[in-house]
């Protein structure tokens, strides 16, 4: 049912590419970033001892375009969102959001709030309408709301919807990029203590809500942890497109799973990660990128100051085993940007903070020599849903030669292998596809004629994936291309039988 667990102890520390970092004012606390919709910017949240201050930095020279002091910014929540063209950005208050024209920095309107309300997190529709989930900060149980606000800055709608002990240290809520899916852990009127155990997603467009205790889904070992309080839900991400929920836990016993990744439509744990180490061990925060291929964590060690870690799962990879991208133990030097990571839109670049840094770190290396272990490469042919064709072959080959095909016809998938290449076959291939040059390649922006089939293209190394779309018409075009084809349906055919249309 699960994935075997992957311990941190195990892991080593790896720098994908090149590293670039920009200082805030000295002495600065970073509190939270996002990045504007078209990458060409970063918004960086931060406190000093004279107040918080919001900064947009344009990117690549990192240069302060404009800076907003004095915002009145709870310390435990920084929640912030661009709309999706980037002309405006929403900031969290207390009480209420602040929206600022993007470009200036100059304030639009702000959003109040009852002073005992409080945002969490944010984010825009593709109308333009600004939608939150605000906890109310009174009492020792808490109510959560969800607000939407239409594009004039109208209160539209306001809906409770789940039950928090409070002040809580963290969101533990995370709208999908498009703000109409919201996943959120919270208790109920029945079980108000339930924020520890209940996560729910919710389509903001259809209203359907779905909830899932991980009571029910884990081991019996950490079923009884969970008796024992012994943890609680510390992060939640959802990813783009709804499939999945990510779930970072707050464990105060050592040996307990930190990360889960529970399948929406199956309703069952995909995936369960690295073991604590120490006690009171805590995912701090996660997020997917923007095609869902990769999944970003932080966290940290509440008893043993000083000990960061940030990290990637890379659920594109066959099996996704946990990249430590940097760790810092408590007696070390060398700080770990583990804060507020967020994916730039493309997906190939991560920022994070540390302090008085904004750190970015490129996913995808400008150079790297294939084959190599920790690459794989893949191909599809398209074409499996068009009446007229043949059907669509799927191909996928890894660093050492180890080979996979599927052929498609509608839904019907038969699968071939896994073959082991001969080490001239896995040189030759990997040659070929080295010298195709994919990380220069884009994908097809004309519109395709009828039945012409879309081919994909797709490398993924450790923290890395990247693919490129490409109609049929556009392959041919392409001598680079065209070799590698050709090979593959030699290979094909040598190895099934079967004499393919590629």
């Amino acid at each position: 049912m699960y994935r075997i667990l992957v311990s941190l102890v195990a892991l080593a520390c790896f720098v994908p590419g090149s590293a670039r970092e920009f200082s805030l004012p000295q002495g600065a606390t970073a509190m939270g970033l996002a990045w504007s919709p078209d990458g060409s910017g970063i918004a960086v949240l931060y406190r000093t001892q004279e107040g918080t201050t919001l900064e947009l930095l344009d990117l690549p020279a990192g240069t302060v375009r404009w800076r907003v002091p004095d915002l009145q910014v709870p310390s435990r929540i920084q929640p912030l969102a661009f709309s999706p063209a980037g002309e405006r950005l929403a900031v969290g208050e207390r009480p209420g959001i602040v929206v600022l024209s993007a470009s200036e920095g100059a304030v639009v309107t702000r959003l109040e709030l009852e002073e005992h309300l409080s945002p969490v997190v944010i984010s825009f529709r593709p109308d333009g309408a600004l939608v939150a989930v605000v906890e109310e900060l009174r009492g020792a149980v808490g109510e959560l709301h969800l607000v939407v606000w239409g594009p004039a800055g109208e209160e539209a709608e306001r809906l409770p919807f789940g039950k928090r002990f409070t002040p809580t240290p963290r969101p533990m809520a995370d709208f999908s990029p498009d703000g109409r899916y919201l996943a959120y852990a919270a208790g109920t009127a029945g079980e108000p203590g339930g924020e520890a155990w209940l996560v729910h997603l919710l389509d903001l467009a259809s209203g359907e809500l779905r909830s899932w205790d991980l009571r029910e889904l884990v081991s019996p070992e950490l079923r009884e942890e969970m008796g024992k309080d012994r943890f609680n839900i510390a992060s939640v991400a959802v990813h783009p497109e709804a499939r999945e929920i990510a779930v970072g836990l707050y464990s105060s016993s050592p040996g307990n799973p930190l990360l889960l990744r529970l399948e929406v439509a199956a309703g069952a744990l995909a995936g369960r990660y690295f073991p604590a180490e120490r006690a009171q061990y805590m995912v701090h925060s996660l997020a997917y990128g923007p095609s869902g291929d990769l999944l970003v964590f932080s966290g940290e060690a509440a008893t043993a100051l000083g000990f960061q870690t940030l990290g990637l799962l890379n659920l594109a990879a066959e099996s996704p085993t946990p990249v430590i991208l940097c760790r810092r133990e408590p007696r070390d030097p060398e700080p770990c940007a583990f804060h507020s990571p967020a994916f730039s839109p493309y997906g190939r670049i991560l920022a994070s903070l540390w302090q008085d840094t904004v750190r970015l770190w490129d996913l995808c290396p400008g150079e790297v020599s294939l084959p190599d272990p920790g690459w794989s490469f893949s191909y599809s042919s398209g074409g499996a849903y068009i009446p007229t064709g043949e059907g669509e072959w799927q191909v996928r080959l890894d660093g050492v030669g180890n080979l996979w095909l599927a052929h498609q016809v509608g839904e019907a998938v038969e699968s071939f292998g896994p073959f082991r290449l001969s080490p001239e076959e896995n040189a030759g291939l990997w040659a070929l596809i080295e010298g195709a040059d994919l990380f220069g390649k884009a994908s097809s922006t004309r519109l395709g004629i009828p039945d012409e089939a879309r081919s994909t293209f797709r490398l993924v190394g450790p923290t890395c994936v990247h693919e490129i779309t490409l109609w049929e018409g556009d392959v041919r075009e392409d001598p680079t291309l065209v070799a590698i084809l050709a090979r593959l349906a030699a290979l094909i055919e040598a190895y099934t039988g079967e004499e393919p249309r590629l």
